[in-house]
């Protein structure tokens, strides 16, 4: 359900976007689900989660596609 409701609002948002990323949802390590649709950010990186660093990075290709 979660992947159908993703693939809902990208099209709501626009008809060409193909992925999602979100944070304000605490995980362990960056991930990604629905066949790599949807990356889930945030890892609760403040202390008071006690979280460690982690980054995130988006290459973009030369036809403009992530």
């Amino acid at each position: 359900q979660a992947c159908a409701e993703v693939q809902a609002a990208l099209g709501a948002l626009d008809p060409s976007a193909r992925r999602m990323a979100v944070g304000h949802n605490i995980v362990p390590w960056v991930s990604s689900r629905c066949g790599g649709t949807l990356a889930l950010l945030d890892v609760g990186m403040s202390s008071a989660y006690g979280g460690l660093p982690a980054a995130w990075r988006c290459d973009v290709g030369e036809e403009g596609e992530a």
